[in-house]
């Protein structure tokens, strides 16, 4: 009596352990997946093996824990088949989720990359991976291709960085990464500084058009330039400044000034990229549609004024032909193309039979 008694017990703490274990298996076998930490069957029976040993660690060895393991056995079979299940359905999602990842919204890998001359970006001493592949996917937006690093701090080639770039291989592939700032501004010929913060020197101070279209008149004329972002916590030192040009500041929030690195290349490269394309088409524009012929409008004019009189619409005679020009001037201003002019006749025509229906329908209720 007193072993049956402790065999229960022993069954409700396997059972205990069995359940936290089973959030382990499922815990687990999303690790190894999702990482790719070696192969995925490994990685499941990993996670299985270890949820399954501390079960049967917990149930022993005694002859009175036999039932206790017959039991758990039960539950290893059901829980493989749930695994197996579960497993096929995440490498479904891994497998969906990488081939989405060789497209990107707004991307056109047939179209060639264009790596003309562009301004330079110099990161002083850059703190996260992520900040600088996520300013390498803002420079890749608008043509600018260079990025030079000073001592970033946890170094290069970074792994974080090449994934919030984006597939930006092109500038990923060409960074440089330098101990000085000096170093990184040596061969160029106008250096500007990003800084939300007033310095006591006297420097220049221009926004973000004007200094796109200086960099634009500098780059036309042969000459190198740069744009010299600081750290995420506190920007360029004043000794840094000082080594630039002219100041380029923000008409930010004065309350809250600072901007994510990322966020500030972004403004200064759509400012270069939109002077140095001033005059050019945008990469595409609405689609209009082929315009309607005057003749296919007035007849749609008719057809809506036939089937407004027959509704009922034109109560009062003397005001028809008035109401008839306000109608056409307000449906002329919305310059129709062909396709919409068959559109909204073919409007008309459904109203109309939808009418003639009603009134069919009221004769045949009235006989």
């Amino acid at each position: 009596m007193a072993g049956s008694f402790i065999a229960l017990i022993r069954c409700g703490i396997m059972g205990a352990g069995f359940a936290v274990n089973c959030n382990l298996i499922t815990f687990e076998k999303r690790l190894y997946i999702m990482s790719g930490a070696g192969d995925t069957a490994t990685g499941i029976a990993m996670a299985l093996g270890h949820a399954h040993w501390c079960a049967f660690n917990l149930i022993g060895n005694s002859a009175a824990m036999a039932g206790a393991r017959q039991f758990h056995l039960i539950f290893l079979k059901v829980d493989l088949v749930s695994l197996f299940v579960d497993s096929c359905c995440l490498m479904s999602s891994v497998a969906q989720f990488k081939t989405a990842g060789n497209k990107m919204a707004g991307t056109d890998s047939s179209i060639k990359l264009d790596l003309g001359p562009a301004p330079v970006v110099i990161l002083c001493e850059p703190q996260l991976g992520e900040n600088i592949g996520t300013a390498i996917r803002a420079m890749a937006n608008f043509g600018l291709w260079e990025l030079r690093l000073v001592n970033p701090r946890e170094g290069w080639p970074n792994e974080k960085a090449a994934a919030a770039s984006t597939k930006a291989s092109h500038v990923l592939e060409k960074v440089k990464v330098f101990a000085k700032i000096e170093d990184a501004i040596a061969d160029l010929s106008l250096v500007f500084a990003t800084t939300a913060r007033k310095r006591d020197m006297n420097k220049p101070v221009i926004g973000p058009d004007v200094a796109g279209n200086r960099m634009h008149g500098h780059i036309q004329g042969g000459q190198k330039t740069g744009l010299l972002f600081g750290r995420e916590r506190w920007g360029l030192n004043n000794e840094e400044v000082a080594l630039c040009d002219a100041i380029v500041t923000l008409p930010v929030e004065p309350s809250f000034a600072s901007l994510n690195i990322a966020q500030a290349v972004l403004v200064l490269a759509y400012e270069w990229r939109r002077a140095s394309r001033e005059g050019e088409d945008l990469p595409f524009s609405s689609s209009e549609g082929v315009p309607a012929d005057k003749k296919d409008l007035v007849r749609m004019f008719e057809h809506l004024e036939s089937s407004l009189e027959r509704a009922g619409f034109f109560t009062v005679e003397e005001k028809r032909p008035s109401m008839v020009n306000n109608i056409r001037a307000m449906l002329g201003r919305a310059e129709f193309n062909a396709q919409e002019v068959r559109t909204f006749r073919g409007m008309i025509s459904s109203l109309e039979r939808a009418h003639e229906r009603e009134i069919l329908n009221r004769k045949t209720k009235g006989d």
